[in-house]
């Protein structure tokens, strides 16, 4: 039988691999070309994970010392209140401009490293992944719908307005802001015209999921702000459990 320990380290490990922008948070290493995949797929493979994790922390070796027993409790109860976010739909309204998943993806580029050539044909690829993870994202929020789990319009419009922000005009926004600092790492021209056209893409996704937010999400969405005593008990459940 695994001891808490292995199982522990197994966990964070596999939610590195599996969701890149936590891992940057984290500051645990991962693929520094991915990006979280934000769709209902996504998501599944994360509650998959989350379950596997609880299945062995229920199979594994009693605790050989205070800080395993500690550690378990801490894992098990994260844990659960992160499958009782997904399973209550929660994922499938996520709208916010502090924590929510585009405000994740822009964050993850502030976290890298920008100090080498090679560190800058990171980011190019992983700039190359923000549409993928927009439509990502756009495509859990229509399932949300789907379900009859709206986010509260004033959501919606705030995210569209920090959305529209991020993504400029045609020119990568702040993405292509982002970029210019590549040249003092040593990026030649050619890295250089990678990370232009890379920059205008992850600009543009934002764009077309700011106009999708305001256009399509905003008038269907909810005008009730609170979120009622069911659903703050697994929202207020998550927050309490996790620091990051």
């Amino acid at each position: 039988m695994p001891t808490v320990t292995e199982i522990s380290s197994r966990y964070i490990d596999e939610v590195a691999a599996l969701d890149p922008a936590r891992a940057e948070r984290w500051g645990v290493a991962s693929d520094p070309t991915r990006l979280t995949d934000y769709s209902p797929a996504g998501y599944g493979a994360l509650r998959s994970l989350l379950q596997r994790t609880l299945d062995a922390l229920s199979a594994a070796e009693p605790p050989r010392d205070e800080a395993e027993r500690l550690g378990a409790g801490f894992l098990a109860d994260w844990i659960g209140g992160e499958i009782g976010v997904i399973d209550a739909g929660e994922r499938e309204r996520g709208l916010s401009n502090i924590v929510g998943d585009p405000a994740r993806v822009r964050s993850v580029f502030d976290l890298m490293n920008h100090s080498t050539p090679e560190a800058w044909e990171h980011i190019a690829a992983r700039l190359r992944a923000v549409p993928a993870a927009m439509d990502g994202y756009r495509a859990t929020l229509e399932l949300g719908l789907a379900n009859g789990r709206p986010a509260a319009r004033r959501q919606a419009l705030v995210v569209a307005e920090q959305c529209a922000t991020w993504a400029g005009n045609g020119d990568g926004g702040w993405f292509g802001g982002f970029i210019k600092d590549a040249t003092g790492a040593g990026a030649d021209a050619g890295l250089q015209e990678s990370l232009e056209a890379a920059a205008r893409d992850a600009g543009n996704a934002y764009g077309l999921l700011s106009s999708w937010l305001s256009d399509v999400y905003a008038p269907l969405a909810s005008e009730t702000d609170a979120s009622g005593d069911e659903r703050y008990q697994h929202l207020l459940g998550r927050t309490v459990r996790t620091p990051f």
